[in-house]
């Protein structure tokens, strides 16, 4: 019997967020508790993809992982989604292999105009290979972040981030940014 504090108890508590994913993450903890984390994260990708949220293989959700809206949402092989990691897609989101997203990781797909209507305004999120994002990160579209990009924690992104670079702040700005591997050799 699931008591408090529990991740059964937890993911049921998380249905008022997202009731669809949170109803299929209640139901893969009927999984045996000794059953690898490998096949549990098997289960989660396979009713993830019934609802049309494409992650890839060898990938790990954390518990709090919520989308928005069905569909717009792919994720590549080999990514690390942390505790919370929330996406309101209100246009596509994918990023590529490898991400390594911290905790409290939000990504806003859109924002509104500033005019007296406020109208919505959805830009796609696209993040390349190899990003590492800090905790309590907030990312709106229209943004694209290229490969091999470090985000620093609590920061603020939107708009295109070159490929080799490190960021931070809020809003974010270039804080390093790697060498080009062409450089590198002729060292």
């Amino acid at each position: 019997m699931p008591y408090p504090g529990s991740s059964f108890t937890r993911d049921l508590i998380d249905m008022v967020k997202s009731p669809i994913v949170s109803v299929l993450f209640a139901l893969h903890q009927l999984v045996p508790g000794n059953s690898s984390n490998h096949i549990r994260n098997r289960i989660k990708r396979w009713l993830l993809a019934r609802l049309s949220i494409e992650i890839g293989a060898g990938s790990q959700i954390s518990p709090g992982f919520f989308v928005f809206r069905r569909g717009n949402f792919r994720c590549g092989t080999d990514c690390r989604l942390g505790y919370g990691f929330s996406v309101w897609n209100h246009a596509p989101f994918t990023c590529g292999e490898n991400l390594l997203a911290s905790h409290g990781i939000r990504v806003i797909c859109g924002t509104h105009k500033t005019d007296l209507d406020r109208t919505d305004v959805s830009g796609p999120v696209n993040l390349g290979d190899n990003v590492w994002i800090g905790a309590n990160v907030l990312i709106v579209g229209p943004c694209t972040i290229g490969d091999n990009v470090i985000v620093g924690a609590n920061s603020y992104v939107t708009g295109v981030i070159a490929s080799g670079t490190i960021i931070g702040g809020s809003p974010a700005r270039e804080l390093h940014r790697k060498p080009s591997a062409k450089v590198e050799s002729q060292a």
